[in-house]
């Protein structure tokens, strides 16, 4: 079956990995992913997805930083709206208990906490000693770079309107 063949290279792929360990867990950060919730679902059906969503202008303005993504802001206005309405389209497909959305703001800054026991509890594990240092110490809306776009572009309100123009 295609299904079983794609599972068992996957996790051939990951077992002989440099790094991995036997670790009952493996994440993968590709924000792309949700796109394909659907169909890595049928792949691994206890598989837990987890979508951060951030401020869209923030995003934009991250996307035109880079090498891979559009350089226009029209272009990368339009790529956000496709890559995020396939996504939803994509969880649709998937039972609401196999994913969490959250938004980045919340994480790093107005519901850290919360949102924090959120993660814990969607992905069924306990909160460590390290795990939480790390997220005291490193995980910041300064490094979040949190309003971003309003820094950004030379004219942000010129940059809003497209986008709320473009976003119908």
């Amino acid at each position: 079956s295609p299904i079983e063949a794609a599972r068992t290279f996957l996790f051939g792929y990951v077992r002989n990995h440099r790094k991995w360990e036997g670790e009952s867990f493996w994440m993968d950060t590709t924000p792309a992913n949700m796109m394909y919730a659907d169909f890595i679902y049928r792949l691994f059906p206890k598989a837990k997805f987890i979508e951060m969503r951030r401020d869209p202008l923030d995003n934009i303005a991250s996307v035109l930083k880079e090498p891979w993504g559009p350089s226009d802001p029209t272009r990368a206005i339009l790529w956000w709206k496709d890559r995020i309405s396939l996504a939803t389209s994509a969880k649709e497909r998937v039972p609401q208990e196999n994913y969490l959305t959250l938004q980045l703001e919340e994480l790093v800054s107005t519901a850290r906490s919360e949102s924090y026991e959120k993660l814990l509890s969607h992905v069924g594990i306990q909160d460590e000693t390290e795990m939480r240092d790390f997220f005291e110490f490193e995980v910041s809306g300064h490094r979040a770079n949190i309003g971003r776009w309003k820094t950004d572009f030379s004219n942000p309100d010129d940059f809003l309107n497209l986008f709320n123009h473009l976003n119908i």
